[in-house]
Protein backbone atom coordinates (compact mmCIF):
# COMPACT_ATOMS: atom_id res chain seq x y z
CA UNK A 1 0.00 0.00 0.00
CA UNK A 2 1.30 3.89 -0.90
CA UNK A 3 -0.69 6.84 0.05
CA UNK A 4 -3.43 5.38 1.68
CA UNK A 5 -4.02 2.92 4.80
CA UNK A 6 -6.00 -0.46 4.26
CA UNK A 7 -7.95 -1.09 7.51
CA UNK A 8 -10.58 -4.27 8.51
CA UNK A 9 -10.61 -7.43 9.17
CA UNK A 10 -7.83 -9.00 6.36
CA UNK A 11 -8.18 -12.86 7.15
CA UNK A 12 -11.36 -14.68 6.28
CA UNK A 13 -12.56 -17.93 5.42
CA UNK A 14 -14.33 -19.63 2.38
CA UNK A 15 -18.00 -19.99 2.44
CA UNK A 16 -18.36 -23.71 1.87
CA UNK A 17 -21.78 -23.21 0.31
CA UNK A 18 -20.69 -20.72 -2.31
CA UNK A 19 -16.88 -20.89 -2.32
CA UNK A 20 -16.36 -17.48 -1.97
CA UNK A 21 -14.22 -15.02 0.63
CA UNK A 22 -16.01 -12.32 1.65
CA UNK A 23 -13.83 -9.12 2.91
CA UNK A 24 -17.23 -7.55 5.02
CA UNK A 25 -15.30 -4.29 6.62
CA UNK A 26 -11.69 -3.57 4.47
CA UNK A 27 -11.65 0.24 4.10
CA UNK A 28 -9.14 2.34 2.16
CA UNK A 29 -8.84 5.70 3.38
CA UNK A 30 -7.14 7.33 0.21
CA UNK A 31 -8.33 7.98 -3.69
CA UNK A 32 -6.24 5.89 -6.37
CA UNK A 33 -5.60 2.35 -7.93
CA UNK A 34 -4.42 -0.08 -5.39
CA UNK A 35 -2.86 -3.64 -6.41
CA UNK A 36 -3.92 -6.02 -3.38
CA UNK A 37 -2.50 -9.70 -3.22
CA UNK A 38 -4.58 -12.14 -1.72
CA UNK A 39 -2.74 -15.21 -0.22
CA UNK A 40 -4.91 -18.12 -0.18
CA UNK A 41 -4.47 -21.90 1.67
CA UNK A 42 -6.06 -24.68 3.06
CA UNK A 43 -5.90 -27.82 5.35
CA UNK A 44 -4.94 -29.65 4.84
CA UNK A 45 -2.19 -28.13 2.20
CA UNK A 46 -3.46 -28.79 -0.77
CA UNK A 47 -3.61 -25.13 -1.48
CA UNK A 48 -1.01 -22.27 -1.26
CA UNK A 49 -1.01 -19.38 -3.72
CA UNK A 50 -0.83 -15.72 -4.31
CA UNK A 51 -3.61 -14.16 -6.05
CA UNK A 52 -3.32 -10.37 -7.02
CA UNK A 53 -5.57 -7.50 -8.50
CA UNK A 54 -6.17 -3.51 -8.34
CA UNK A 55 -9.07 -2.40 -7.08
CA UNK A 56 -10.13 1.58 -7.66
CA UNK A 57 -11.14 3.99 -4.46
CA UNK A 58 -13.20 6.98 -5.34
CA UNK A 59 -15.43 9.17 -3.44
CA UNK A 60 -18.86 10.82 -4.05
CA UNK A 61 -17.27 14.86 -4.48
CA UNK A 62 -14.80 13.02 -8.07
CA UNK A 63 -17.87 10.79 -8.64
CA UNK A 64 -19.87 13.72 -9.10
CA UNK A 65 -17.41 16.18 -10.31
CA UNK A 66 -18.39 17.77 -14.19
CA UNK A 67 -16.46 14.95 -16.89
CA UNK A 68 -15.83 17.45 -19.76
CA UNK A 69 -12.41 16.57 -20.30
CA UNK A 70 -10.69 12.96 -20.64
CA UNK A 71 -7.18 13.35 -21.75
CA UNK A 72 -4.14 10.97 -21.95
CA UNK A 73 -1.12 11.62 -20.79
CA UNK A 74 2.26 9.45 -20.93
CA UNK A 75 5.68 10.12 -19.86
CA UNK A 76 8.62 7.85 -19.57
CA UNK A 77 11.10 6.92 -16.84
CA UNK A 78 14.48 5.51 -17.77
CA UNK A 79 14.26 1.87 -16.22
CA UNK A 80 13.93 -1.12 -16.59
CA UNK A 81 10.57 -2.85 -17.40
CA UNK A 82 9.05 -5.49 -15.89
CA UNK A 83 6.10 -7.25 -16.39
CA UNK A 84 3.65 -7.10 -13.07
CA UNK A 85 6.11 -4.75 -10.92
CA UNK A 86 5.89 -1.88 -13.75
CA UNK A 87 2.30 -1.69 -13.25
CA UNK A 88 2.39 -1.42 -9.78
CA UNK A 89 4.89 1.58 -9.53
CA UNK A 90 2.58 3.87 -12.89
CA UNK A 91 -0.03 3.45 -10.60
CA UNK A 92 1.63 4.89 -7.46
CA UNK A 93 2.29 7.52 -9.96
CA UNK A 94 -1.39 7.68 -10.68
CA UNK A 95 -1.65 8.21 -6.95
CA UNK A 96 0.56 10.54 -6.06
CA UNK A 97 -0.96 12.76 -9.39
CA UNK A 98 -4.67 12.05 -8.03
CA UNK A 99 -4.83 12.51 -4.46
CA UNK A 100 -3.48 16.28 -4.37
CA UNK A 101 -5.77 16.72 -7.26
CA UNK A 102 -8.88 15.12 -5.96
CA UNK A 103 -10.91 18.46 -5.19
CA UNK A 104 -9.66 20.45 -7.67
CA UNK A 105 -11.70 19.07 -10.15
CA UNK A 106 -9.55 15.94 -11.77
CA UNK A 107 -8.98 12.56 -11.24
CA UNK A 108 -6.89 9.54 -12.47
CA UNK A 109 -9.11 7.43 -14.32
CA UNK A 110 -6.42 5.02 -15.15
CA UNK A 111 -2.86 3.89 -15.80
CA UNK A 112 -0.89 1.60 -17.88
CA UNK A 113 2.79 0.72 -18.29
CA UNK A 114 4.59 -0.26 -21.80
CA UNK A 115 7.81 -1.10 -22.93
CA UNK A 116 10.59 1.37 -24.07
CA UNK A 117 12.19 1.98 -21.01
CA UNK A 118 9.08 2.47 -18.98
CA UNK A 119 6.39 4.65 -20.60
CA UNK A 120 3.69 5.46 -18.30
CA UNK A 121 -0.08 6.05 -19.20
CA UNK A 122 -2.10 8.08 -17.22
CA UNK A 123 -5.56 8.93 -18.05
CA UNK A 124 -6.95 12.09 -16.54
CA UNK A 125 -10.58 13.28 -16.35
CA UNK A 126 -12.45 16.19 -14.77
CA UNK A 127 -13.28 19.54 -15.84
CA UNK A 128 -11.42 21.57 -18.84
CA UNK A 129 -9.75 23.77 -16.02
CA UNK A 130 -8.77 20.52 -13.77
CA UNK A 131 -7.27 18.79 -16.59
CA UNK A 132 -5.54 21.40 -18.08
CA UNK A 133 -3.73 22.80 -15.23
CA UNK A 134 -2.99 18.93 -14.14
CA UNK A 135 -0.80 18.65 -17.52
CA UNK A 136 1.05 22.17 -16.90
CA UNK A 137 1.95 20.51 -13.84
CA UNK A 138 3.08 17.64 -15.34
CA UNK A 139 4.96 19.38 -17.75
CA UNK A 140 6.79 21.14 -15.03
CA UNK A 141 7.81 17.79 -13.21
CA UNK A 142 9.04 16.79 -16.75
CA UNK A 143 10.98 19.82 -17.30
CA UNK A 144 13.08 19.33 -13.12
CA UNK A 145 13.14 15.64 -13.70
CA UNK A 146 10.97 14.77 -10.67
CA UNK A 147 12.00 11.53 -9.56
CA UNK A 148 9.45 9.23 -8.56
CA UNK A 149 9.57 5.34 -7.18
CA UNK A 150 9.98 2.84 -9.42
CA UNK A 151 11.09 -0.69 -9.08
CA UNK A 152 12.07 0.33 -5.39
CA UNK A 153 14.15 2.57 -6.87
CA UNK A 154 14.48 6.76 -6.99
CA UNK A 155 14.21 7.16 -10.76
CA UNK A 156 13.92 10.63 -12.85
CA UNK A 157 11.12 11.67 -15.56
CA UNK A 158 12.96 11.79 -18.79
CA UNK A 159 12.04 14.85 -20.97
CA UNK A 160 9.53 13.21 -22.94
CA UNK A 161 5.81 13.74 -22.56
CA UNK A 162 2.96 13.00 -25.32
CA UNK A 163 -0.73 14.28 -24.30
CA UNK A 164 -3.37 12.24 -26.84
CA UNK A 165 -0.66 11.18 -29.66
CA UNK A 166 1.14 14.09 -30.15
CA UNK A 167 4.08 15.04 -28.69
CA UNK A 168 3.76 18.33 -26.00
CA UNK A 169 7.01 18.70 -24.11
CA UNK A 170 9.11 20.95 -26.61
CA UNK A 171 6.51 21.64 -28.12
CA UNK A 172 3.69 23.60 -26.36
CA UNK A 173 4.94 23.17 -22.69
CA UNK A 174 8.30 22.91 -21.40
CA UNK A 175 11.54 24.46 -23.12
CA UNK A 176 10.13 25.19 -26.90
CA UNK A 177 12.27 24.76 -29.92
CA UNK A 178 12.98 28.21 -30.32
CA UNK A 179 14.18 28.46 -26.74
CA UNK A 180 16.31 25.32 -27.15
CA UNK A 181 18.25 27.80 -29.94
CA UNK A 182 19.18 26.45 -33.17
CA UNK A 183 20.07 22.75 -33.84
CA UNK A 184 24.10 21.47 -33.76
CA UNK A 185 23.76 20.46 -37.11
CA UNK A 186 22.53 23.71 -37.93
CA UNK A 187 25.42 25.03 -36.28
CA UNK A 188 28.01 22.86 -37.75
CA UNK A 189 26.47 24.08 -41.40
CA UNK A 190 26.85 27.40 -40.44
CA UNK A 191 30.72 27.22 -39.13
CA UNK A 192 31.79 25.41 -42.10
CA UNK A 193 29.94 28.25 -44.56
CA UNK A 194 32.46 30.82 -42.62
CA UNK A 195 35.40 28.45 -43.18
CA UNK A 196 34.55 27.64 -46.67
CA UNK A 197 34.18 31.59 -46.87
CA UNK A 198 37.42 32.68 -45.61
CA UNK A 199 39.53 30.19 -47.33
CA UNK A 200 38.29 31.51 -50.40
CA UNK A 201 38.83 35.02 -49.06
CA UNK A 202 42.38 34.23 -47.97
CA UNK A 203 43.09 32.40 -51.77
CA UNK A 204 41.56 35.92 -53.62
CA UNK A 205 43.95 38.28 -50.98
CA UNK A 206 47.19 35.79 -52.01
CA UNK A 207 46.49 35.93 -55.75
CA UNK A 208 45.93 39.88 -55.78
CA UNK A 209 48.63 40.71 -53.44
CA UNK A 210 51.16 38.24 -54.01
CA UNK A 211 50.68 35.84 -57.29
CA UNK A 212 49.96 38.71 -59.77
CA UNK A 213 52.59 41.76 -59.23
CA UNK A 214 55.07 38.86 -60.03
CA UNK A 215 53.34 37.63 -62.62
CA UNK A 216 52.94 41.51 -63.67
CA UNK A 217 54.76 42.79 -67.35
CA UNK A 218 55.11 45.94 -69.01
CA UNK A 219 52.25 46.70 -71.48
CA UNK A 220 53.66 49.01 -74.27
CA UNK A 221 50.50 48.40 -76.52
CA UNK A 222 49.44 52.04 -75.67
CA UNK A 223 52.13 53.78 -77.03
CA UNK A 224 52.50 51.25 -80.10
CA UNK A 225 48.28 52.21 -80.94
CA UNK A 226 49.61 55.47 -81.23
CA UNK A 227 52.05 55.18 -83.50
CA UNK A 228 50.52 57.10 -86.92
CA UNK A 229 47.86 58.74 -85.10
CA UNK A 230 48.45 62.51 -84.96
CA UNK A 231 52.07 64.09 -85.63
CA UNK A 232 53.50 60.91 -83.94
CA UNK A 233 56.04 58.94 -86.21
CA UNK A 234 58.30 55.60 -85.52
CA UNK A 235 60.91 57.88 -84.89
CA UNK A 236 59.00 60.02 -82.04
CA UNK A 237 58.25 56.54 -80.46
CA UNK A 238 62.21 55.24 -80.27
CA UNK A 239 63.17 58.93 -79.24
CA UNK A 240 61.36 58.92 -76.25
CA UNK A 241 62.28 55.30 -75.23
CA UNK A 242 64.52 55.78 -72.90
CA UNK A 243 66.47 52.26 -73.07
CA UNK A 244 69.34 50.98 -75.83
CA UNK A 245 66.81 51.17 -78.44
CA UNK A 246 66.83 55.15 -78.29
CA UNK A 247 67.93 56.98 -81.59
CA UNK A 248 67.66 60.34 -78.96
CA UNK A 249 72.01 60.17 -79.13
CA UNK A 250 72.36 57.77 -81.55
CA UNK A 251 72.48 59.99 -85.03
CA UNK A 252 75.59 58.69 -87.54
CA UNK A 253 77.65 61.49 -88.14
CA UNK A 254 78.25 61.06 -92.39
CA UNK A 255 82.01 60.72 -93.42
CA UNK A 256 83.07 62.44 -96.28
CA UNK A 257 83.84 60.51 -99.28
CA UNK A 258 87.14 59.76 -99.92
CA UNK A 259 86.85 62.23 -103.58
CA UNK A 260 86.00 65.04 -101.90
CA UNK A 261 89.14 65.04 -98.94
CA UNK A 262 91.15 67.89 -98.36
CA UNK A 263 88.62 70.63 -99.79
CA UNK A 264 87.29 73.52 -97.98
CA UNK A 265 83.33 71.67 -97.92
CA UNK A 266 83.21 70.52 -94.52
CA UNK A 267 79.25 69.15 -92.95
CA UNK A 268 78.64 69.20 -89.89
CA UNK A 269 75.43 67.59 -87.88
CA UNK A 270 73.44 69.01 -85.75
CA UNK A 271 71.23 66.81 -83.71
CA UNK A 272 68.47 69.02 -81.70
CA UNK A 273 65.03 68.88 -80.06
CA UNK A 274 62.62 70.60 -81.88
CA UNK A 275 60.80 73.21 -78.63
CA UNK A 276 57.58 72.75 -80.14
CA UNK A 277 56.74 68.73 -81.51
CA UNK A 278 59.57 67.21 -79.27
CA UNK A 279 60.95 65.72 -83.09
CA UNK A 280 64.62 65.85 -83.32
CA UNK A 281 65.87 67.48 -86.49
CA UNK A 282 68.72 67.27 -88.27
CA UNK A 283 70.36 70.02 -90.20
CA UNK A 284 73.74 70.44 -92.15
CA UNK A 285 75.09 73.54 -92.43
CA UNK A 286 77.65 74.88 -94.24
CA UNK A 287 80.32 76.57 -91.90
CA UNK A 288 82.84 77.12 -94.92
CA UNK A 289 81.70 77.43 -98.26
CA UNK A 290 83.59 78.86 -100.82
CA UNK A 291 81.27 81.31 -103.12
CA UNK A 292 82.11 79.19 -106.22
CA UNK A 293 82.26 75.53 -106.43
CA UNK A 294 85.48 74.60 -108.41
CA UNK A 295 83.57 72.46 -111.42
CA UNK A 296 85.43 69.15 -112.34
CA UNK A 297 87.60 70.13 -115.80
CA UNK A 298 86.24 68.25 -118.23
Amino acid sequence: MTEGNMTGTKTVSFDASTGLATFSDLEIDEIGRYYIEFHVTSTPADYDFIYEGYIDISNAALEGMPKEKTTMCQVKFDTRYDPVQSAKDVARLGRKWGIPKKNKGMKVKDSTAASGSVLATLVLEGSNAGVSQAMDEMCKDVENGVKYSFGGQSVSLMPYMMVDGKMAYGVSCGPTNADKGLSPGIIAAIVLVILLFVIILVIFLVWKFVIVPKTKTYDSSADVRALGKGNYSIEDYLFREKTFNSIRNQVPVPNAPAATAGTAFALSVDSRMDMYNDRPTSSVSARSMPQKMPLPSD
